[in-house]
């Protein structure tokens, strides 16, 4: 197939939840936890809360730092211990760390394990938005291997009106790499005023110009 430049506006979303998540996660631990003892005096609740988040608040810190470092099986680890920790896992540290690690992955080109960490993300994520965001971007990496059915497959996943218009801008970039034209036209012509309609118009160009060249080979 060939490259083209695709619109991420999934991840402007991710790094604002990320800064906040880095900024404000122990006014949050302390907020709720205050709220549950204040009902219902489980202090032992609240202590064991404060640890989970703070533990995972750590290892997300260290998942960070390791890929800055490219030390890539170190995040590994880290990531694993917090994906293999039920507590851990349902917190937004995970799947902040996870994502990460997956877009690490996905830059240095090793698919199939950005793959497995977008796969984990998909079933356990604890926010419905991140397993429609991991499903954009487990379809953007099998565009990338050349997988152009299971890419559209793994966009079919996306329910979420929040993410539809990515979804489906995606799947237009991702026939018209693949020359299959009408199929991306129909995908572009999906797409709600909400995408700037001059972004859309210059897919819909591009198809109709490769569309004519194709014809006249």
């Amino acid at each position: 197939m060939d490259k083209i430049e695709i619109d991420r506006t999934e991840q402007e979303r991710e790094e604002l939840v990320k800064q906040f998540i880095k900024d404000y996660w122990l006014v949050a631990v302390l907020a709720v936890g205050g709220a549950i003892g204040l009902v219902y005096g489980l202090e032992y609740y609240k202590k064991r809360q404060f640890l989970t988040y703070n533990d995972a608040a750590m290892n997300l810190s260290a998942v960070e730092a390791a890929l800055t470092d490219n030390a890539t099986e170190t995040a590994l680890n880290s990531v694993t211990a917090m994906q293999q920790q039920n507590d851990q896992a349902k917190t937004g540290f995970a799947t902040v760390a996870t994502l990460s690690l997956a877009k690490h992955y996905f830059d240095s080109k090793d698919y199939k394990a950005a793959l497995a960490q977008y796969d984990w993300l998909i079933a356990n994520a604890p926010d419905a938005a991140y397993q429609q965001m991991a499903s954009i971007r487990k379809a953007r990496v099998l565009a990338e291997m050349g997988e152009v059915t299971q890419a559209v497959e793994a966009l079919s996943r996306v329910e979420s009106t929040n993410f539809m218009d990515e979804a489906n801008l995606l799947k237009g970039d991702i026939y018209l790499a693949d020359a299959q034209f009408e199929q991306a036209i129909s995908a572009y012509e999906s797409i709600s005023d909400l995408i700037n309609p001059q972004l859309v118009q210059q897919r819909l160009d591009i198809v109709n110009i490769k569309k004519a060249q194709a014809d006249t080979q």
